[in-house]
């Protein structure tokens, strides 16, 4: 008889997509003669409690952690009921049940996975922790394991690097084992330990022995290339018996690499990493697959599963391989829909390409406007390299669904103001989201707190709420909270989270009456006309002749002063020098330094 493991993902992922990790890990053990069952709950909680509730739910981590909660330690249900409902009413959202409603539907349908499915024929069941799946995933085990006392269980996934993943091996006897980092190799020589009965000795396994947590390390799989396509049959199989979820588009995950090019904490060397980053501790360097097998991986996937809208679940696109990618991507002749996630040195004619491919969306890690402040985050860009990648998207047509951090750490009032000034220049181009910085174990910032203002670093105080006394005190924490100039920040960004939610209204208003370009221009080959509408039927004009226009379109894309002037040299620099000024203070040119950009899009793109 075959060794038979069990791989479970919990709320609260998106329903709308497979878990890549249960796919990666099935794919892999089938390949070494192990049968894997995969079950994604998730969807089937988002069809019980209505896929409307559970968006709700499922967009606060801390929402999300708490309906379980309330479902793992039933005494405190009282007491995490008010938190929920304050938690709602702040973030403005609303539920069209009650909350105890919610948790019954739940308890009821996954009483009856605790009836209907055959536990007892697995040798282990092993159960994917990734953001919001902490008190899901503890619930499911702790019931799993007291109807199967001797069946092992292993957790793995990001929430569990490190001291987390200890801490739970501690505290939770029903946890066996925990995977530190990739999970192919480390799941796989467990499951082999187990049949042979050997001892249990494996790099990146985590265990009990003698009431004590042993283990640890990294195994890794060098070359990505070797590694079968996911697996994603259990979750189309799950699809199938979902009355709310048949009319779906599964976005299918795609895997083109691990790890983040950018992040050198691997090195030994924390602070070169975005420095309230992490979202890479379970992996250690940085590997992508190669452009000619992701582009077979995307054929594939497409059509065995029969849909055509793609996430790209890498940290960060692998900036060396866009060509050869999109390229091969837009060779396949399928109309895509395609998301991912990139830094901001992506150039224009790569944006271009990737919208031929069929790009909708990128989530761009713009974070911040004030290139001190950038500096600070260690991110590597600059101002005014965000707000070129904020045009680009906008002229090209590709939605930027980036993020805007604020109360960061240590940031001052002077990159407050900055911030606030360049705001004025991208209100034309989508929208960035406003977020407060939330401290994140194992960030370099957890590290270093000091350099960052941070006096003491606990345990989120909204973990005291959901979990009893005896195991907040004995766990760590995703989510950290800490003592520094938390108060002094919220004071200061405060206007531009006003002003963040000024530029969405303002947008969609201005988005309601044309799709259009707020801020274009139209080029006449010796004229250029510059058009920023103002309301309906309404536009402030701008007319560039001559040289005026060649400089403008020279600025496309940001040059430095000393470019320009060798460009047009016959024109003085001072005379050079008053014109970007004159186009700065209308603000249809954005000025940093001794570098331009100018802010109008293309009318007519294509």
């Amino acid at each position: 008889m075959p060794f038979k493991v069990a791989l479970i993902s919990m709320p609260w992922p998106a329903s709308y997509r497979p878990s890549v990790q249960l796919g990666a890990l099935k794919a892999f053990l089938n390949l070494q003669k192990i049968d894997v069952d995969t079950f994604h709950f998730y969807p089937e909680v988002a069809d019980a409690i209505g896929i409307g509730v559970y968006e709700t739910i499922s967009s606060s981590s801390f929402t999300s952690e708490a309906i379980y909660a309330s479902l793992l330690f039933p005494e405190r249900e009282n007491i995490i009921q008010r938190f929920l409902e304050k938690e709602i009413k702040r973030r403005k959202k609303r539920l069209p049940v009650k909350l105890t409603e919610i948790r019954e539907k739940i308890k009821k349908l996954h009483k009856r996975h605790l009836r209907d499915i055959e536990w007892g024929r697995y040798q282990l069941i092993g159960f994917s922790i990734c953001i919001s799946q902490l008190t899901s995933s503890l619930y499911m085990i702790r019931e799993i394991k007291g109807l199967y006392p001797k069946i092992p269980i292993v957790i793995g996934g990001s929430g569990v690097c490190e001291e987390v993943g200890r801490s739970l091996l501690r505290t939770f006897p029903e946890i066996d084992f925990a995977i530190q980092g990739e999970g192919e190799l480390p799941l796989l020589k467990l499951c082999r330990s187990i049949e042979s009965k050997s001892n249990f000795d494996i790099p990146g396994l985590m265990r009990r022995s003698s009431r004590e947590v042993v283990g640890g390390g990294y195994q890794q799989i060098q070359n990505l290339d070797y590694l079968p396509p996911p697996d994603y049959s259990g979750y189309f199989d799950t699809l199938k018996r979902l009355r709310s979820l048949k009319n779906i588009i599964p976005a299918i995950p795609i895997e083109g690499s691990r790890g983040c090019w950018w992040n050198q904490s691997h090195r030994g060397e924390p602070l070169k990493a975005c420095r309230f980053c992490n979202l890479n501790l379970q992996w250690k360097g940085y590997r992508a697959k190669s452009p000619s097998r992701i582009v077979k991986e995307v054929d594939y996937l497409v059509r065995r599963y029969g849909s055509l809208k793609l996430y790209f679940v890498d940290n960060v696109l692998n900036y060396e391989g866009i060509k050869e990618i999109f390229e091969g991507i837009l060779g396949l002749g399928k109309d895509l829909e395609i998301f991912l996630e990139t830094r901001a040195q992506i150039k224009k004619e790569q944006l271009k390409l990737m919208k031929k491919a069929g790009v909708k969306e990128i989530q761009v890690g713009i974070e911040a406007l004030s290139t001190s402040l950038l500096k600070k985050m260690h991110k590597g860009t600059t101002a005014i390299q965000n707000i070129a990648i904020m045009k680009y998207c906008e002229e090209v047509g590709i939605i930027n669904s980036a993020n805007l951090i604020t109360c960061f750490p240590g940031s001052e009032e002077g990159e407050v103001i900055e911030t606030l000034r360049n705001m004025d220049f991208v209100l034309p181009y989508r929208p960035l989201e406003g977020i407060k910085f939330w401290l994140g174990y194992g960030s370099a910032i957890a590290s270093y707190p000091k350099m960052f203002g941070i006096r003491r670093i606990y345990n989120h105080p909204i973990y005291k709420i959901l979990f009893p006394e005896f195991f907040y005190k004995r766990l760590y924490f995703m989510h950290k909270g800490y003592v520094g100039d938390r108060y002094r920040q919220e004071r200061m960004w405060r206007p531009v989270l006003d002003k963040c939610n000024e530029w969405e209204d303002y947008y969609k208003r201005m988005k309601s009456l044309s799709c259009d370009p707020i801020l274009s221009y139209m080029d006449g080959g010796e004229f250029l006309i510059i058009r920023r509408r103002i309301k309906e039927n309404q536009n402030e004009l701008h007319r560039l002749r001559g040289v005026s226009r060649e400089i403008y379109l020279f600025c496309d894309t940001p040059k430095h002063l000393k470019r320009i002037s060798e460009r047009f040299c016959n024109i003085s620099q001072e005379k050079l020098l008053n014109f970007l000024n004159s186009l700065v203070d209308k603000r249809i040119m954005f000025k940093e330094g001794n570098r331009f950009l100018s802010l109008a899009v293309r009318e007519k793109l294509y």
